[in-house]
């Protein structure tokens, strides 16, 4: 099983699957990571630590920092309002956007980006670019597994993202595509904190929450997990009540895609 997460910013992975990489990783499967943006919301010295931060997570999981790939897109900010990449699915195909760091696509560190590998050079910052990279990401790495976010997200960078991805028609070209949720609609109480069990959040139709796949961790992941999730200093993994380390769970939670043609195989999990 290939396994390929679809992540909006440098730590999603991590909190989204980071207890399915290391399963991935004990079976001797593939695992890659795709960034969507450059996390550069307060600029690029900022983007690079993040690389950094998230390359070494990784590295602890066994991912070489070949198979981490960026688009190398904008991250203007939590709210719908702010985000770059909602305004960029709310965008006619070629209209070329611009953010306050760059009209172009950039890798954190002065790698190749998605774009750069595709045609041999950055590019605009548009809808038409990002679903092109997007689908040439997939069919390059051919992943048995896609993790993208869920539409239902209350970030703007993660619900746009999930519509981005179904636009692209990536979730129909794999085996199985589920998506992770990250703020559920009250950070400061989901996921809830210590050992109490997870209920369905605030934002999620209680039908999309009866159809989760949830994937148990043993005590030695969790702690694994939990160390990772410490090691995002940029994201101040204790402020909001905890709110990261919560994700250290007994347990992942997935959720199928609705765009998805094929038949949710659990058994790869």
């Amino acid at each position: 099983m290939d396994l390929m997460i679809l992540a909006p910013h440098q730590d999603d992975e991590i909190l989204g699957a980071g207890g399915l990489i290391q399963i991935c990783k004990s079976r001797g499967a593939s695992v890659r990571v795709v960034f969507a943006t450059n996390g550069d919301r307060q600029g690029r010295g900022v983007a690079r630590h993040r690389y950094d931060e998230s390359r070494n997570a990784l590295a602890m999981l066994g991912v070489p920092e070949s198979n981490i790939y960026y688009f190398g897109y904008a991250d203007t900010g939590m709210r719908p309002s702010h985000s770059f990449l909602l305004r960029l699915l709310h965008s006619p195909m070629d209209k070329p956007l611009t953010s306050p760091i760059s009209s172009t696509t950039y890798h954190p560190v002065d790698g190749r980006t998605v774009r750069n590998l595709r045609t041999g050079r950055e590019g605009p910052l548009t809808k038409e670019m990002f679903l092109l990279d997007l689908a040439w990401c997939i069919a390059e790495c051919s992943p048995n597994l896609l993790l993208i976010p869920n539409r239902w997200d209350a970030h703007g960078d993660h619900a746009a993202l999930a519509a981005l991805a179904e636009a692209a028609g990536v979730c129909a070209a794999v085996p199985t595509c589920l998506s992770f949720l990250i703020h559920g609609g009250d950070d400061l109480h989901w996921p809830p904190r210590v050992s109490k069990p997870c209920e369905c959040p605030p934002l999620l139709p209680v039908e999309v929450w009866a159809s989760r796949v949830a994937v148990p961790l043993s005590i030695e992941q969790q702690r694994l997990k939990r160390q990772l999730i410490g090691t995002f200093l940029s994201q101040c993994p204790q402020e909001l009540n905890g709110f990261l380390y919560a994700f250290a769970r007994k347990e992942e939670v997935f959720f199928p895609v609705p765009s998805s043609t094929h038949e949710i195989d659990i058994s790869v999990l």
